[in-house]
């Protein structure tokens, strides 16, 4: 199953990180799309593409999107049936 990620630029005031671009990460690859569409591609990794967005001049890093089911740990609910 993919796994859901974006690159986001860090900024010193730590308020808010543009996204630059999402991402699905496959097993042998991730495929990337620019946040307005207009441009995408196919990198060998997360880290890869990374890296190549990074030379852009600004400081980027990877948000990963927690999977389904790990976002909200919580103990199972009783279900009362009367």
């Amino acid at each position: 199953m993919p796994r859901l990620f974006a690159l986001v630029e860090e900024r010193d005031d730590q308020s808010d990180f543009p996204i630059l671009a999402w991402e699905l990460q496959f097993g042998d690859h991730a495929w990337v799309v620019g946040y307005d569409g207009t441009m995408g591609g196919s990198f060998s990794s997360a880290e890869r593409a990374c890296w190549l967005f990074a030379h852009m001049g600004t400081a980027i890093r990877i948000g990963w999107y927690p999977r389904p089911g790990n976002h909200h740990p919580h103990r199972p609910r009783r279900r009362l049936v009367r």
